[in-house]
């Protein structure tokens, strides 16, 4: 989405006319998301039975997105996101004064906020809606730190107190997750006092569709619009470490109170979340199931941020065989993790299921200019991806002896000699080839570092992927445990690296 010297573009989709200014290259990807986002919400609306479908463009209420489009009469509709505790509340409000809104794709899940698109007309009401609710949480959110405060200093009172190291440990730990909750729960503050000092609160339709960045929605619209409609969230992937992080304010709890991590390659990690009840901070309970079929659990109650970094979420990700950077969907229902597994990938836009079917019948592939644009547009992005992958990413390929290869700390660690390993923190395209040796991929991202031991010190050196290859080269070639991979790969869903 590189800015160019922007210009005013209209285009027609359905019926509805868009007129925005940007950049053509720009332009030409806020084509397809917008034509994409139009035909999404039809289903979504005669899905729900509560939802009326409602033939009067001007009655108030829910609408589909290309009614926003129309209600906006040629101006870009603006987006606003809602804390989902808000939601009814503003739509009740919004309603009584006659206002219209269309349900978004949600980019960011999880974040506890709702996007809507609202006409352009309206925006100025809807900004002042949400300002006033806002306001009103704002203060909520106040007391829930300052009950933190008053929990924190009761602990510091009790520290003087303790008669034990023991007991002087664990009412540290108390304090430091105290202090974690407060933090988090400070966001939010930040968040309503922002919203509160702000003369609008919606953003642009450009802004919106930015948020998408990293999604399969940028790579390819009408693809993740189709998955969407089998019920497969759109997010962008994080990585295993960030992922599970501890969680302490109970505001950040899903509804659920569960989250499911499914990283790129490995086990499918499980997440539910409790109250502690002795001072009120969140904590949760981890369970994976290994390639032996062994279940196993952990939590970080009664645990740091720090400590659980250092000890615990090391062996958690050492079972589910991923490392710290290996990239993970999030979802905070099983429905949508059964979605997610079931469709993702698998569904074909409405465009390339046409041209498939006219190539079988033996008709006219190209039905119009619009849907040939579409799927050559669909074809494009995946070329895209995989060139710019080489561009950025200085890629390289490492083959070597398995038995050399563990999975320690979340990284993935080759043993050179005794006293020299590197160590990496994310693979691609790990695999058995068929001469039985592991081969996988390094780049800019896999965070290579070179370790040598000795009696008197432990050295740590990052380093680059052509100087890992390089080093791994000249070490392994003096012990012959490196080999030359001369055969195809046969075995693409097996990991490198014992457990």
């Amino acid at each position: 989405m590189a800015d160019e010297i922007a210009q005013v573009l209209a285009m027609e989709v359905d019926g509805v006319k868009l007129v925005f200014k940007a950049s053509l290259e720009v332009a030409e990807f806020l084509a397809r998301a917008l034509r994409a986002l139009i035909r999404s919400s039809k289903e979504d609306i005669e899905k729900g039975k509560e939802k009326k479908a409602d033939k009067d463009l001007h009655s108030a209420g829910e609408k589909e997105i290309k009614d926003i489009f129309k209600l906006s009469e040629g101006n870009p509709p603006q987006a606003l996101e809602i804390r989902a505790e808000d939601f009814d509340e503003i739509k009740k409000l919004a309603e009584k004064k006659g206002l219209h809104y269309a349900k978004a794709i949600d980019f960011i899940p999880n974040d506890g906020l709702t996007p809507i698109l609202v006409p352009a007309q309206e925006a100025v009401v809807w900004s002042q809606i949400y300002k006033a609710v806002a306001g009103k949480r704002l203060e909520e959110d106040k007391k829930v730190v300052s009950e933190y405060d008053k929990n924190i200093n009761e602990e510091m009172e009790k520290v003087f107190n303790c008669k034990s190291d023991e007991e002087r440990e664990q009412t540290e730990t108390k304090i430091e997750n105290l202090q974690q909750a407060k933090s988090e729960a400070s966001k939010w503050v930040d968040y309503g006092e922002n919203i509160a000092n702000t003369e609008d609160a919606t953003m642009t339709i450009q802004d919106y569709i930015r948020q998408s960045e990293g999604t399969d929605f940028e790579k390819s619209p009408e693809v993740a619009i189709a998955e969407y409609k089998k019920g497969v969230e759109i997010g962008a992937k994080i990585s295993a470490k960030e992922s599970l992080q501890p969680i302490r304010d109970k505001n950040y709890i899903p509804k659920s109170k569960y989250m499911f991590y499914v990283p790129d390659t490995g086990a499918i990690i499980t997440r539910d979340f409790e109250i502690d009840a002795d001072i009120g901070v969140a904590y949760s309970n981890y369970a994976v199931k290994t390639q032996d079929g062994e279940i196993y659990r952990c939590s970080d109650k009664n645990m740091t941020k720090d400590k659980w970094n250092r000890t615990e979420l090391p062996k958690l990700m050492d079972k589910a065989g991923v490392l710290e950077e290996t990239q993970c969907r999030a979802f905070n229902t099983e429905e949508k993790l059964k979605a997610y597994l079931e469709y993702h990938g698998k569904i074909k836009s409405p465009a390339q299921e046409n041209v498939e079917k006219q190539l079988k019948e033996g008709n006219e592939v190209f039905s119009s200019a619009e849907v040939k644009r579409e799927v050559l547009n669909a074809v494009s992005e995946q070329k895209k991806g995989f060139a710019s992958a080489t561009v950025r990413n200085e890629s390289v390929e490492l083959v070597c002896d398995p038995k050399i290869l563990t999975r320690e700390n979340g990284r993935l660690c080759m043993h050179l000699s005794d006293d020299e390993c590197i160590t990496f923190a994310k693979i691609s395209d790990e695999c058995i080839t068929q001469n039985g040796m592991a081969k996988f991929c390094i780049d800019n991202k896999s965070d290579v570092t070179f370790i040598k031991e000795t009696a008197r010190a432990k050295t740590l050196i990052n380093i680059s992927p052509i100087e890992a290859q390089q080093k791994i080269k000249e070490t392994l070639n003096k012990n012959t445990t490196m080999a030359k991979d001369t055969t195809n790969a046969i075995a693409p869903n097996k990991s490198a690296g014992r457990r």
